[in-house]
């Protein structure tokens, strides 16, 4: 289900032969009561599709085309892996096989214009799960579409926009807002894409080459579960609904519980709130410890935030900090107990 902005907020989108630069008037984000926006339905040739899911549900998924051939149709030979078409059908509107580029192998995915691919598995409606992949945009192409909906593909609650070959950003539909900010590319190059679900607080974090671009919103969870992607091979201005045929490749592709190796310690031990927060939060200690080391990390590993703590029993003990958009994990270690939770940043 593509579908575009339609707002009375001035938008003005500059683009040059490769779009060297771009200037965006961001207001259209701004909560005012004049911005009054509308989700249209994009016209496709192929609507109110009926998709056959096969049941894929794992911690881990996973693909990199290493065993498929140049020119196979997704849809054909990678069926047991999830690949479909938007149409339902099998080998006539597919994303492909392709031995041009590769990030890792032989091979990667292919979507060009108007194919319309969808890799789809089993819904998820709880905890966490991280969708990443490597991304390819050509020199002169116009970019490309890649959407993030459920298996049925009724809606996509956020997606992966390119424009020309150097800007990329990602997309909250239902906030009609942008998650952080447009982020300048480099095109005949790979780009590492991650984007991180909570399906408890209703958050996605968008991450470009290891760097949180930022978090915003989404519609799955509990009532409305992630179980796919839709490369479509347009590259679609959600600000004016203009389609332009698009070329993109994508590589080692993976959908994984970023938290299925950090085991939650006795999370009941430390209550965080409010979770989610802005960085100010409280944290209740509801068990004792002595000359405990907290830590916070990022989904990337990476410590944010370290503090030694001296006794400590039943206590509150509150927090100022600084932190980007995000899910991290809090680990508070003494030489005898280890509590370990998660905090959400908006």
């Amino acid at each position: 289900m593509h579908r575009y902005f339609d707002s009375h907020v001035e938008y003005r989108f500059f683009v040059r032969t490769k779009i060297n630069y771009y200037e965006v008037n961001r207001d259209f984000i701004k909560f005012k009561s004049y911005f009054k926006c509308k989700i249209y339905n994009m016209k496709k040739i192929l609507l109110f599709a009926v998709f056959f899911v096969p049941f894929i549900y794992s911690a881990q998924m996973s693909e990199d085309f290493d065993s498929y051939a140049d020119g196979d149709a997704l849809s054909v030979v990678g069926a047991a892996n999830g690949w479909v078409e938007w149409s339902g059908g099998s080998g006539t509107n597919d994303c492909t096989v392709s031995s041009t580029y590769a990030f890792s192998g032989a091979n990667s995915g292919k979507s060009i214009g108007g194919n319309n691919g969808l890799w789809t598995w089993t819904d998820f409606t709880e905890g966490t799960i991280k969708f990443s992949m490597q991304l390819y945009v050509p020199g002169g192409s116009n970019g490309g579409y890649i959407g993030l909906g459920d298996a049925a593909m009724t809606d996509q609650p956020n997606s992966i926009n390119v424009l020309g070959d150097s800007l990329l950003f990602a997309l909250d539909w239902q906030a009609q807002a942008l998650i952080g900010t447009p982020v300048d590319i480099e095109s005949d190059s790979w780009i590492s894409i991650e984007f991180i679900l909570d399906f408890d607080n209703q958050t996605g974090e968008f991450i470009v080459d290891g760097i949180s671009i930022g978090t915003g919103g989404t519609s799955f969870g509990s009532s409305f579960g992630f179980g796919g992607i839709n490369f479509w091979g347009q590259a679609l201005n959600p600000f004016t609904g203009t389609q332009l045929p698009g070329e993109y490749y994508f590589d080692d592709l993976l959908v994984v519980d970023p938290l299925a190796g950090i085991e939650e310690i006795n999370p009941l031990s430390l209550n965080i709130s409010p979770n989610p927060s802005n960085g100010n939060f409280a944290i209740n200690f509801n068990d004792s410890f002595d000359n405990a080391a907290m830590t916070i990390t990022n989904m990337m590993g990476s410590i944010v935030y370290s503090e030694a703590l001296s006794s400590v029993s039943n206590s509150t003990q509150n927090f100022d900090l600084d932190l980007n958009s995000g899910v991290y994990i809090v680990k508070v270690a003494d030489d005898a107990n280890e509590f370990t939770t998660r905090v959400v940043i908006k």
